[in-house]
């Protein structure tokens, strides 16, 4: 958890730094539309200068009108979770968004039982006295990461693609599951 003001400053200085890509696993109940969310304000920046922005759609999927900010905004790729048998999970934020009704999320990639490192395992150690180095969670933050390594991808054999081209090119490369397009977006990354 945390406030607004350090996520905004963090993409003020992912962009000060010249970051590629944003890949980010927050967010909240939007409540103003999006031009006017301060979060998105400063993604959508980060975006004017070349930085490709990928967001978590959220985990209140249970129906529609459940993506979260930044999830919401139009600029950013929003992503959204299936299980690894191409199943959408019924967690994953649908759309449409709230305001204007953009279709959301963009597209889904597996976000079920995804193994990671854990950050926290220290803490869990001096607890527990156990060493915890990997965790298996679920969420549209689990699924964030493969949709913002295929971007890096992207960028890495197209040097200089905007933002708008990258998106373009992962919602068009994407397998289309058959499902409602607010549940699936373009498809499966």
């Amino acid at each position: 958890s945390g406030y607004d003001s350090w996520i905004i400053e963090a993409i003020e200085w992912s962009v000060k730094n010249g970051a590629d890509i944003i890949s980010g696993s927050f967010g909240g109940w939007p409540e103003v539309p999006a031009d006017q969310d301060p979060m998105v304000l400063a993604l959508k920046e980060a975006i004017k200068h070349g930085v490709v922005v990928v967001i978590a759609a959220g985990n209140d999927g249970f129906g529609y009108f459940s993506t979260g900010t930044p999830g919401f905004a139009p600029d950013v790729i929003t992503v959204g979770a299936t299980s690894e048998t191409d199943h959408f999970i019924y967690f994953s934020s649908r759309g449409p968004e709230g305001f204007e009704l953009h279709a959301k999320p963009d597209i889904v990639a597996p976000g079920t039982c995804v193994v990671a490192a854990f950050a926290f395992f220290r803490e869990v150690e001096e607890i527990w006295e156990q060493q915890v180095f990997y965790v298996e969670m679920s969420g549209t933050s689990m699924a964030t990461p493969h949709v913002s390594g295929a971007a890096a991808l992207l960028l890495q054999v197209f040097p200089g693609a905007t933002p708008y081209t990258v998106k373009s090119a992962i919602m068009l490369g994407a397998d289309d599951l058959g499902l409602d397009p607010m549940a699936q977006g373009a498809g499966r990354l």
